[in-house]
């Protein structure tokens, strides 16, 4: 996706959202002190982007309008737009007590999105999915309709040979001899999903093209994947910058913890008992957990002491596409 697309549309979203906060008088003043604890920490690691450190794509960075807002909301939460829109919610800076290391690392890995342009890489994937989706439809439309022309021929043309109402196409009547089977159902036609009739007599989607699986699989192993690695990416990027811009990253790995202590009384905490459960319900998360982040930050730490200045404008830690 060209930047310019890129920032038009952050701009576009920022300001709709900072529209209805301001609506709804959540939006805290530039008097604040929540705010500035926040902008002054969005200084430090901005101008670290803006020196071309940090690693990640730099060139579009100039073109960046950045703007920070924080939020009267009890969330932990902080997000980030395409063009360097910070959204910060009070929720986050309570539960870190308003360290400023801690926050730094929420905020260095935040910038981080927008400094790798992970919501460009996003929204271009799910685009390409879009398309590959709608072709595997359009092919298995394309299927079904043969495979109907084929039953008809078959049967010789006869009215009655597959009539009946309830075809799964508009106009192509489906059903043995004009009979329906007690269970409303038409012919199966095989064991494997091809061709499985629906009721009324209509001819199914072929398994894995049903559209319902298809939005299973793109989830769980496309945009599930993506934004994890995306995030722990962002941690990893994050720690650079709040590095340079004078925090102390060895707090980062403090920050996860107490992020991941809100799991406790959760979906992740209720499963405990059952680590393959844990697993199959880490795969649904757009996040890592909270343990894995904190690991990696730690080994990446590690890293940055043996190689130094070197280590602060590049990932050391390789970040697996299956993060979880």
């Amino acid at each position: 996706m060209p930047v310019g697309i890129e920032l038009q549309f952050g701009a576009a979203v920022f300001a709709r959202q900072l529209s209805e906060l301001e609506a709804k008088g959540k939006v805290l003043p530039e008097s604040s002190g929540d705010y500035k604890v926040v902008q002054r920490i969005a200084d430090r690691v901005i101008k670290a982007v803006e020196e071309g450190r940090g690693g990640g794509f730099q060139d579009h960075v100039s073109r960046f309008e950045w703007e920070v807002v924080v939020v009267e909301d009890k969330t932990p939460n902080a997000f980030v737009l395409p063009g360097g829109k910070i959204v910060v919610f009070t929720g986050l800076i309570k539960l870190l007590d308003r360290d400023e290391d801690l926050l730094a690392a929420v905020i260095g890995h935040e910038v981080a999105h927008a400094l790798a342009r992970h919501s460009t890489e996003k929204l271009s994937l799910g685009l390409a999915v879009t398309v590959v989706v709608n072709l595997a439809l359009a092919a298995l439309n394309f299927y079904q309709r043969r495979q109907i022309e084929q039953q008809q021929r078959q049967g010789g043309g006869r009215p009655g040979a597959y009539g009946g109402r309830g075809a799964g196409f508009p106009g192509v009547p489906v059903g043995m001899g004009g009979r329906q089977s007690p269970y409303g159902m038409g012919v199966r036609r095989s064991p494997y999903g091809i061709g499985r009739p629906q009721r009324g007599g209509g001819f199914g989607a072929p398994g894995l093209l049903n559209p319902q699986i298809i939005s299973i699989f793109t989830n769980l192993f496309l945009q599930m994947p993506f934004s994890r690695r995306a995030e722990a990416e962002a941690d990893l990027i994050g720690l650079k910058l709040m590095a340079l811009a004078g925090y102390n990253a060895n707090k980062a790995p403090e920050t996860f913890r107490r992020l991941g202590a809100m799991e406790v009384g959760g979906k992740m905490q209720g499963m405990a008992g059952s680590d393959t459960a844990r697993m199959v319900l880490q795969v649904q998360c757009t996040h890592p957990r909270s343990d894995s982040r904190v690991k990696m930050l730690e080994e990446e730490l590690d890293m940055m002491k043996q190689h130094g200045d070197t280590a602060l404008d590049r990932v050391m830690h390789p970040v697996s596409y299956w993060s979880l």
